[in-house]
């Protein structure tokens, strides 16, 4: 049982200007989104105000130069820019030029628009654009068509049975799936959470198991939310273990969506919910972070037992569980229980966040929000021991996820991590992997390993999937080729909208994509067995 949360207490003022640091970044991340979203109306409605002759000749310098910022959005934003190019942005920059000239009555004001709209693109970019260039290569399936056995399994997952996918084959939600009126990557991650509610109801039941982590001294409980189809647990389907988002658990709505569509073709998923998150607590003082494997592990090796040597057992993790799946799989190498993992909108290098400021600044904000409501609330007291008063002040007024790594996590955790870089570089798959030199860990990934990501997501950049400058065909043929990358040039992060209808869809793309690529394999495993048997 948990004993009652401690609340940090504060001055008036103190706790007013904690107030102030905490809004302030994400009002102003609210702001900047409604204008990134807002930009091309209002550029196209200056535009026909200008173009209207009964529009007051006084009121023309305003609308100048609102279009002119709008124009400058369009130009300046990557996300911008990667979707639609730069094209948009020019034109929407000359039409407000020459609708400006037209109302004013003379060529004076076009030159004004077109130096404010440069100006302002200038000025804007280092706020919008940041570091969030184009990945320089087309989305697909990528994989190393030497490793046969994964070219079957990716063969399966996009053909059917007895199809083929060459690598760089394009993935249906960019052939034609996706929404089309949700545009960019901040739309097509925000929307989806916004229209696709609570996800289903899920009934689960809850099993407890010990953690493995040797730093525990004590073993934590780890919660263990099981959900079954219709009729119990069928021995002979794959049986899923799911590691949620950086504050959810198996409430988490999309986390629960998986678990219906999982139990739907009569298979059984088990969520763990990180140490202290969801409704768990956490009785020593390890903290969740990412880049412990070893909860992982002890879950894994438990639902092995339960499946036993025949079974089919596959990781599928989202976001942060992503990360955690890929990490874990590289890390256990040979060694790793599952047959199949899944990393839905994780990253493999995490060290690539350090310089993404668009995401730090435009989405970071909110996660910090959900972190302080749904992790660091419950732990206050066992910060307060170790990074005293002082601590737990910087880490309320944290304007984004990486100063809560480097003080909640880092500092935290002193005697394991002497950095943010070296925090990133533990917790990722190929945080140890140095380009032309040496492949890290990544290389000893043993089983197929999956990871679905958008080349489009505002929150984890897609430099994690191959580092700056790499390539997919780098990342997929280190080691034996277990690695596949399958990344689609639109979708965002953990969104993915679907068809004309999304809110009906929910999250279908990435869990129809996870069961769909698992159900592959599994039948590869099957077909493996019966000429085992036929050679007999």
């Amino acid at each position: 049982p948990a004993s009652p949360p401690y609340v940090p207490s504060y001055s008036f003022f103190t706790s007013a200007v904690t107030a102030a640091y905490q809004q302030f970044p994400v009002l102003l991340s609210t702001a900047r989104l409604l204008a990134l979203l807002l930009c091309p109306l209002l550029a196209a409605a200056c535009v026909l105000h200008l173009l209207h002759r009964g529009f007051p000749v006084r009121a023309a310098g305003a609308a100048t130069a609102v279009g002119a910022a709008c124009s400058a959005l369009l130009l300046c934003d990557s996300m911008y820019v990667y979707e639609v190019t730069a094209l948009p942005g020019i034109a929407a920059a000359c039409a407000v030029a020459a609708a400006s000239a037209r109302a004013a009555g003379g060529g004076g004001r076009v030159a004004s628009a077109s130096l404010l709209a440069a100006l302002l693109a200038a000025g804007l970019r280092p706020f919008f654009a940041g570091t969030h260039d184009g990945p320089g290569y087309p989305g697909g399936v990528y994989y190393h068509g030497a490793n046969g056995r994964v070219a079957s399994i990716v063969g399966r997952w996009i053909g059917g049975a007895g199809g083929t996918a060459p690598p760089g084959t394009p993935l249906d939600y960019d052939a034609g799936g996706r929404t089309a009126y949700v545009i960019g990557g901040d739309m097509r991650t925000a929307l989806p959470f916004l229209w696709n509610g609570d996800g289903p109801a899920v009934t689960y039941e809850r099993r407890w198991i010990a953690s493995a982590d040797p730093d525990d001294g004590e073993p934590e409980a780890l919660a263990l939310d099981f959900s079954f189809p219709q009729g119990g647990h069928r021995p002979d389907r794959p049986l899923y273990l799911v590691l949620h988002g950086i504050s959810g658990g198996s409430d988490e709505p999309f986390t629960r969506e998986f678990c219906a569509r999982a139990n739907a073709v009569n298979s059984t998923a088990a969520v763990i919910n990180a140490r202290g998150l969801h409704d768990t607590h956490v009785r020593g003082k390890n903290l969740f972070h990412g880049a412990r494997i070893e909860d992982t592990d002890a879950a894994a090796r438990v639902l092995r037992e339960l499946v036993g040597p025949a079974g089919v057992l596959a990781a599928v993790g989202f976001s942060m569980g992503g990360i955690v799946v890929s990490n874990y799989v590289a890390r256990s190498g040979t060694d790793c229980p599952l047959d199949f993992a899944v990393d839905v909108g994780g990253g493999l290098d995490m060290r690539e966040q350090l310089t993404f400021e668009r995401g730090r600044r435009l989405w970071q904000p909110f996660v910090a929000e959900g972190l302080r409501e749904k992790v660091l609330a419950k732990t206050w007291r066992r910060i307060g021991d170790r990074l005293g008063e002082d601590g737990i002040l910087q880490l309320l007024r944290a304007a984004d996820v990486q100063t809560i790594d480097r003080i909640g996590i880092v500092a935290y955790n002193s005697h394991k991590f002497d950095s943010i870089e070296d925090y990133y570089a533990q917790m990722s798959a190929m945080g140890d992997r140095v380009p032309g030199k040496n492949d890290g860990r990544i290389a000893d990934v043993a089983v197929p390993l999956l990871v679905l990501h958008a080349l489009d997501d505002p929150l984890i950049t897609h430099r994690t999937m191959t580092g700056t400058g790499g390539r997919p065909g780098d990342v997929v043929r280190t080691g034996l080729g277990n690695v596949v990358l399958g990344l689609t040039e639109s979708g965002g992060h953990i969104g993915w909208p679907l068809g004309n209808t999304p809110w009906k869809e929910g999250w279908k793309y990435m869990n129809g994509a996870a069961i769909g690529f698992v159900e592959a394999g599994a039948a590869e495993i099957a077909v493996e067995r019966e000429e085992s048997v036929g050679q007999c």
